[in-house]
């Protein structure tokens, strides 16, 4: 059975890795690129993305209505989901006017995007339905077997949970943001 392809285009190198894995993990094969070349570069190949996810950056969130709207001009129908890292009320009606067919706003999690990409789907590949849907609020996984590492999975289990606010401590580097 053919797997749904969807073209990623990220311009944050790590973002664009952990909504690759994330995506990987769900079943999907994944092409990624950091712009809009690789994008249309894909379009060109012997078989062409099911789906484009693109994430726009804060110094480039008109870049990603122009990607769209390149693509429509194209006449290439597939389903575009834009990820905006900051959004306007603006942006949002420009997005939709060139044809994207969902749009997140911060804050948004993985599992409302992966809901999002198997509604695109589900008319071509109707085993998408089907599938249950993720749990996960994470795009990425939390890499380690340690003690500390098992503690602080099973912590944020727990705190994901309630709507109580958490302040998140630690050493410049550790990786609090994820």
């Amino acid at each position: 059975m053919k797997k749904p392809l969807i073209m990623l285009a990220a311009h944050d190198e790590v973002q664009r890795n952990q909504w690759q894995s994330c995506l990987q993990r769900e079943g999907f094969e994944v092409m990624a690129s950091p712009d809009a070349n690789g994008i249309f570069g894909a379009l060109r190949q012997q078989r062409s993305p099911d789906l484009l996810m693109l994430s726009t950056s804060l110094e480039a969130e008109r870049d990603g209505v122009e990607t769209v709207r390149l693509l429509r001009q194209g006449k290439h129908p597939l389903p575009v989901i834009l990820l905006a890292t900051k959004s306007s009320e603006e942006l949002a009606i420009a997005a939709l006017r060139v044809g994207v067919t969902d749009y997140f706003k911060p804050p948004f999690s993985a599992a409302d995007v992966l809901v999002s990409i198997r509604r695109c789907l589900a008319d071509s590949f109707p085993e998408m339905q089907r599938r249950p849907e993720t749990t996960s609020t994470l795009p990425f996984p939390l890499i380690g077997d340690s003690p500390q590492m098992q503690a602080i999975k099973a912590y944020i289990g727990k705190v994901a949970a309630t709507d109580a606010s958490t302040l998140i401590t630690g050493e410049t580097g550790t990786g609090k943001e994820l």
